[in-house]
């Protein structure tokens, strides 16, 4: 199989979609691309494995990940249950520097990481700090969505917390799509949760 190179990052994000690699696994038959036109535009539907055997090509699906980020154009919206690893939190900051608005829903973040967002600013809501984690039914919940969501147009979603170790050290799975039908879901929940943990 022709290995993909990680795509540059000038490349738009249904680029960076079609650049994922794919592993080359017995199960490889797992990972499926599925492209069809839809008012002449191509909807991407995009599936990989994350074996930690595999480092390579687990750095290929980071860096993938980073250019992803940095194709961002007006708006990057992350849900995660952990956030870190440097070279994914100064991708964070760049966007927001060239004018991206950045809103991260995370269940902790550790002080110097918050301080280091915000004074880029980027958007916060940590739900351990909110009103909702202190109502009584949620005593002991935590927030464990992982999602991305790139100018309310394209989605990546999956087991993957956002941090490197998720890619290159773990057993996971990560699902990339520009379908609508996908999309406005993950937006409309997004929504939900940034309203319901406010400080």
């Amino acid at each position: 199989m022709k290995k993909t190179s990680p795509a540059s990052a000038t490349k738009d994000i249904q680029s960076c979609i079609a650049d994922l690699p794919k592993r080359e696994t017995p199960d490889q038959s797992l990972e499926n691309v599925l492209r069809s036109t839809e008012d002449h535009e191509k909807v991407y539907h995009h599936a990989v494995l994350i074996d930690p055997r595999y480092w390579k090509q687990g750095q290929d699906v980071l860096q993938n990940f980073l250019n992803v980020l940095a194709s961002s154009r007006k708006t990057l919206r992350l849900a995660t249950f952990k956030l870190g690893g440097e070279v994914i939190i100064h991708r964070l900051v760049q966007a927001a520097q060239r004018g991206v608005l950045v809103e991260v829903i995370v269940d902790t973040l550790e002080e110097n990481i918050v301080q280091r967002l915000e004074q880029a600013g980027i958007h916060l809501r940590i739900y351990q700090q909110s009103r909702a984690a202190r109502e009584p039914h949620n005593q002991d919940a935590i927030f464990h969505q992982k999602y991305l969501i790139v100018d309310d147009r394209y989605l990546m979603y999956g087991s993957c917390n956002l941090s490197e170790l998720s890619f290159t050290g773990h057993h996971e799975d990560l699902v990339s799509t520009n379908d609508v039908r996908f999309v406005q879901p993950f937006s409309l929940e997004f929504r939900a949760r940034w309203a319901e943990f406010s400080p």
